[in-house]
């Protein structure tokens, strides 16, 4: 009666037979008497009782004939790719032949056009839901080609998971090649297993549980709060990502708003970023340095998308489209110093927008970017605070970029972990180590700017070390101490020498309260600085002649067509008299 109730569930693989099982008493085997588990010949065991032993009493039927031979999980055939709902859009389907014929040694297309697709057909309408023939009917595609294809649309259609479960079965619950209990059982999901649903269809889901996809029944799938599908890899839960409340620097009243983007960044991931520089014997003041240099401590904009930065240069190098002209159409850069001059066009015909500097506009032109080529412009943008690109992914240990962006995605923590993994996947260590914070933005950021990113740093570094770092102390003594620090630091700063004076001439030393000269800021600092003033100089400029031309040439065209008009009206009088 209890394997009659059994089977009556249509979420539970009927039982066709019973065996029962008894090892000799434990003192001789150390397991219990009924336990089945590594118990060598078992499985042989089973299978020839099922062969032998005819149901009589559970209202099962017969074991089907050959059900003994059968592999423990179906081999991959042709027809598993008909199991994927359709739930992806034509741009994904594009997305899977092209991949797949690329990891199968093909030409990009090549699939697509032996399986008599029109892609531009297709690409037409890339966010309308694939209509087209079946994918697992396309004459043109071996069962190894369909195979592929389907290895890759299964990573297409994971992004559009619906929500996040568990199974709640503890006999276990099946995955089915389709909904109904006549379908074939894939395997047997353990309880608790993890799940991402992609089709709720009331009774029956589809779902993604590790490698596998099928259908389960909805009864015994338990909605939980939806999590990544793909965590940092080597993730440090147990570490608090905040400094504990005790530890936590308060706001000055006269703090500057540097001064506060750098207590809130260290409040906020002070945590973390103690336990990871301990592991690696580093001042945490340096990776604070590198997150405030990089993308002012934010790991996500307001609307809760993570920063991002699209380089178009790289995208011209991941991109390869099968028309070279299309990237020309769509977006340009300056071919001689290429981190200039960035700007995208949806249409060839739209007028172009510049996007650096408003998260709204590189989410705008990264998305359109994704929809020519997902891989290549997740590969083209730097992420979140610690500001990686996406081509590293494999140095801070992601399989892919889509993975890197998913978990960047999903978590704070996922991003500063990101920035110690980079330091040790590029060899940074030893530069931070003895300070040379030079070669140290030079295998960060590239050797064109290091000079200045170095200044930077160490910037933030002292800003770090004069607030967070430094003991705070009762207040007479704090202002005592800086008026004595000051002293000295302003008979320090007489007795320096400049090395090169002709260059520009150095700003009167500053005045702060009291009268009493203050330090000056470091040299490089400084070099850094007159550099960004004089490139504005020339950007106002160059704005300023655009503003002009801009409006002039309405002016002279109007001129233009007043004398035109006159000399017509000449000449019609003269021809009239």
């Amino acid at each position: 009666e209890e394997i009659a109730d059994w089977n009556a569930n249509p979420a539970h693989q009927p039982i066709q037979a019973l065996v029962l099982y008894r090892w000799p008493p434990r003192e001789v085997h150390h397991q219990a008497q009924w336990s089945i588990a590594d118990r060598p010949g078992i499985i042989e065991d089973f299978r020839q009782a099922l062969q032998l032993q005819p149901a009589e009493r559970f209202h099962a039927p017969a074991p089907r004939a050959g059900l003994a031979s059968l592999p423990d999980r179906p081999p991959v055939h042709d027809h598993q790719l008909a199991r994927i709902p359709r739930i992806y859009t034509n741009q994904q389907a594009i997305n899977a032949l092209h991949d797949a014929a690329l990891a199968l040694g093909e030409a990009a297309w090549a699939l697509l056009e032996r399986g008599g697709l029109d892609l531009p057909q297709l690409a037409a309408q890339r966010e309308s839901l694939y209509g087209g023939t079946p994918l697992e009917e396309l004459a043109g595609l071996t069962a190894g080609e369909r195979a592929a294809v389907r290895g890759r649309l299964i990573e297409e259609v994971r992004s559009g998971r619906q929500w996040h479960g568990l199974v709640n079965a503890p006999d276990g619950l099946n995955l089915r090649t389709a909904p109904g209990t006549d379908s074939t059982v894939i395997v047997t999901l353990a309880h608790e297993t993890s799940l991402d649903v992609l089709l709720d269809a009331g009774d029956w889901l589809y779902v993604l549980a590790g490698p596998d996809d099928g259908y389960v029944f909805a009864a015994h799938v338990l909605r939980t709060v939806a999590v990544s599908t793909e965590p940092a890899p080597g993730s440090d839960d147990g570490l608090d990502l905040a400094l504990p409340a005790a530890e936590q620097v308060v706001e000055m009243a006269d703090a500057s708003d540097a001064e506060r983007r750098l207590i809130r960044t260290w409040n906020s991931f002070g945590g973390l970023l103690k336990r990871l520089s301990e592991r690696l014997g580093i001042d945490p003041g340096v990776a604070l340095a590198v997150l405030l240099a990089e993308s002012a401590g934010e790991p996500f904009a307001a609307d809760g998308r993570m920063i991002i930065r699209f380089e178009v240069h790289i995208f011209d190098g991941e991109w390869q489209p099968a028309d070279p002209s299309q990237f020309d159409r769509h977006f340009r850069y300056n071919r001689e110093s290429v981190v200039q001059d960035h700007a995208w066009r949806p249409s060839p015909d739209a007028p172009w927008r510049p996007f650096h500097g408003n998260q709204a506009a590189e989410w705008e032109v990264f998305t359109f970017a994704r929809s020519l080529d997902e891989t290549a412009a997740m590969r083209s943008i730097s992420m979140g605070a610690p500001q990686v690109m996406g081509f590293n992914h494999l140095a801070i240990d992601y399989p892919s970029v889509q993975a890197m962006f998913a978990a960047f995605q999903a978590s704070a923590r996922a991003q500063i972990e990101g920035l110690f993994r980079f330091v040790q996947g590029r060899f940074l260590l030893p530069a931070i180590q003895r300070g040379d914070f030079v070669a140290f933005a030079a295998g960060y950021n590239g050797p064109g700017n290091a000079e200045a990113y170095a200044g930077i740093i160490r910037s933030r570094l002292a800003s770090y070390q004069a607030i967070v770092a430094t003991p705070a102390a009762a207040p007479p003594p704090i202002i005592e101490a800086a008026d004595s620090q000051e002293d000295e630091m302003a008979e320090a700063v007489q007795n320096i020498v400049v090395a090169e004076p002709q260059a520009l001439p150095a700003p009167a030393p500053p005045v702060g309260p009291g009268g009493k000269p203050l330090a000056e800021v470091d040299p490089e600092l400084y070099d850094a600085w007159r550099k960004h003033v004089e490139r504005g100089f020339e950007n106002n400029n160059r704005m300023f002649d655009r503003t002009l031309n801009a409006y002039m040439y309405p002016y002279w065209l109007t001129v233009g067509m007043y004398v035109l008009l006159f000399l017509v009206g000449i000449s019609a009088f003269i021809v009239a008299a």
